[in-house]
């Protein structure tokens, strides 16, 4: 059971969209709500309706796979580099504290 948008408690950052033609209100609604679209666009369909689309044969199953495939991939190493960026943050944070409790703990003495 995926859940329904009723489900949703905030909005997406961004929305994915094979066939736009088939899927006109999801694209419809996005744009209402300044949602960015991802879109695979296929030659009778308009690209401009989104804001990133990807030429592609969205009735291929070959093609939708190998698209996802490779989006669902990047979408990974985005989430890993963020995920060591804010580990490598945090410990340059927690290094810079304890530089400081050094200094106040000689200022002290």
């Amino acid at each position: 059971n995926l859940g329904s948008i009723q489900d949703l408690t905030r909005l997406p950052a961004a929305i994915f969209i094979v066939d736009t033609k088939k899927e006109y209100i999801a694209v419809n609604e996005a744009k209402k709500l300044n949602i960015p679209t991802f879109a695979m666009v296929d030659t009778n369909c308009d690209p401009t309706a989104v804001d990133f689309p990807i030429p592609s044969n969205d009735d291929s199953t070959k093609s939708i796979d190998k698209v996802i495939s490779i989006v669902a991939d990047a979408i990974k190493e985005g989430l890993e580099e963020r995920k060591s960026a804010r580990a490598k943050s945090k410990e340059q944070k927690e290094a810079k504290s304890e530089k400081t409790e050094k200094v106040e703990e000689k200022v002290e003495d």
